[in-house]
């Protein structure tokens, strides 16, 4: 048996303890609106997108544009986006994976930082993105 190939672009970190972010509506199609914030939970995170959880039914559809706001090290980033797919869990809630429209080289250096430190630690999950096997 071949074992799977990656197929992530991006260095994904998965934050111990949990991180927290807030997510709105911005956009839908071509009409701006601006809906109440939301409470979300970030389960990993890259400099193209994050994976989080949620109460809230949203679209998986690039015409939705989405604001999430979070913060690390004492520092907010904004990033606009859409969600790319979802599933619904066991515990009432959806797993969202929300794509950014316009990554940041801030969050790329902020990740990589964080990334320095905690690839010493052994107890930490941390997935890197690995070559693709070419010999198919």
């Amino acid at each position: 048996m071949k074992p799977a190939a990656y197929s992530r672009r991006f260095l994904r970190i998965k934050p111990d303890p949990p991180v927290y972010g807030e997510i709105r509506i911005v956009q839908i199609g071509r009409r701006h609106v601006l809906s109440s914030h939301a409470r979300v939970r970030l389960l990993d995170i890259s400099s193209g997108g994050v994976r989080f959880a949620s109460v809230l039914k949203l679209p998986a559809d690039s015409k939705v544009v989405l604001e999430l706001s979070m913060e690390f090290d004492g520092r907010w980033y904004r990033y606009e986006g859409y969600v790319v797919s979802s599933l619904k869990t066991e515990v009432h809630e959806y797993e969202y994976g929300f794509c950014f429209k316009h990554p940041g080289t801030e969050l790329r250096q902020l990740l990589l930082k964080i990334f320095e430190q905690i690839s010493s630690k052994r107890d930490r999950y941390i997935l890197l993105r690995m070559p693709k096997d070419r010999s198919n």
